[in-house]
């Protein structure tokens, strides 16, 4: 949602989702005002490939922007990281440098994708996104600067993936 930027430990879970899928027009959401998906942890059915369903779509879009949200916060959740804004697609925070001090870094989340269960259960969120340190582009597969051990180790890189947790309801990062 362009133009809409905010703190993550300012806002409720619901409030970033729901900002996220436009729901409520920044109006904080309540459980009964969100789709299942997203008021249960996004446990909704994420189809693969052609949606044959409009609902199997709005599910969809509800368990990437669930993906999305567990993304930043998994990096809101890594050493380091300070004033963290997120103004979908792009995430900027002061994090890690990889030698022991700090530098900015701006985050751009190009795609994702969600692998599903034969029933249409989520199984694996699949990343993709741009870093850039400095405003400098880390190209992973270049000799170029690369990411800090603290990204990685927290399972968030340029091409990541999460698996789904159905007893938890949350996305695990690997």
């Amino acid at each position: 949602m362009t133009g809409t930027s905010t703190h993550l430990d300012r806002l409720s879970p619901l409030f970033v989702v729901t900002a996220i899928l436009g729901v409520g027009c920044g109006v904080p959401a309540t459980e009964g005002s969100l789709p299942a998906a997203v008021s249960n942890g996004g446990s909704g059915t994420a189809g693969q490939g052609v949606e044959t369903d409009a609902d199997d779509a709005v599910r969809g879009d509800t368990q990437n922007a669930a993906l999305r949200l567990s993304f930043v916060r998994q990096m809101e959740a890594t050493p380091l990281v300070m004033d963290l804004m997120w103004d979908d697609p792009e995430v900027t925070f002061s994090g890690p440098d990889g030698s022991g001090g700090t530098t900015f870094w701006r985050v751009t989340i190009d795609a994702t994708s969600i692998e599903t269960q034969p029933d249409g259960s989520p199984h694996r969120g699949n990343i993709f996104s741009s870093w850039y340190r400095d405003g400098e582009l880390v190209d992973y597969l270049t000799s170029g600067p690369t990411l800090p051990e603290a990204f990685g180790d927290m399972g968030i890189l340029q091409q990541c993936y999460a698996l789904w947790d159905s007893i938890d309801e949350a996305w695990g990062w690997i």
